[in-house]
């Protein structure tokens, strides 16, 4: 499946909004709880006050909801958008290393050797990993039953690649172009028409490694 920034910042904004819907009923649910500091009533526990402050938490939050959530949304693209052109304005070289890896999958028969300078990048899919790879024919995919954290272990000597999200691992040195959204980056990467993210709680490490590898 492509990873597109339009499916990203839905995914974004749809994410958000169901945390901030979460906290305002805990808001209106607290609310009910202290009626009895508030109001001198003998049925402050009847359930119908328990949906009418649910209620009226929920009108006025999603009013700033609506407000704020746009705003914060513009805010964190301009932010990523400048920091990624900032970066844009350099191109790492590919890498020159020959050294090369076996791949272990789960399923012995699934592994294989690679050399690291022709790794582009890894993706989960469900309970397998699609690698794919630089080759004189184009670039090819390895599908293995394996753990990201686990072929991450086996990647760790070699510090161009770089997990950039929970789903993916990244050869920097393919990195061709780095646009920013308001998920954090989309990156391109050579030799594949793929776009992968470098998720918000990356942003800071993906930048610090790739400065140093320009």
């Amino acid at each position: 499946m492509n990873f597109s920034i339009k499916d990203d910042l839905k995914w974004t904004l749809g994410r958000e909004a169901i945390h901030l819907t979460v906290l305002l009923i805990l808001f209106g649910f607290g609310s009910f709880l202290i009626r009895d500091i508030i109001y001198d009533k003998p049925d402050n526990w009847e359930l119908q006050y328990l949906i009418e402050e649910i209620t009226n938490t929920l009108l006025v939050g999603l009013l700033l909801v609506f407000i704020l959530l746009p705003l914060n949304l513009l805010r964190l693209q301009q932010k990523y958008q400048t920091s990624a052109l900032n970066l844009g304005l350099h191109a790492t070289e590919k890498s020159k290393t020959d050294e090369k890896l076996e791949i272990q999958s789960l399923i012995p028969s699934e592994n294989f050797t690679i050399e690291i300078s022709n790794f582009i990048f890894a993706k989960v899919d469900s309970n397998y990993i699609d690698i794919y790879k630089n080759t004189s024919n184009g670039t090819e995919k390895k599908i293995i039953r394996q753990s990201l954290k686990n072929l991450e272990n086996q990647l760790k000597p070699f510090p161009i690649i770089f997990q950039t999200h929970r789903s993916y691992l990244v050869n920097i040195s393919y990195i061709e172009s780095i646009a920013g959204n308001a998920q954090g980056f989309m990156i391109t990467l050579s030799n594949c028409d793929i776009e992968v993210p470098v998720s918000r709680s990356k942003i800071e490490e993906f930048r610090q490694l790739f400065s140093k590898s320009i």
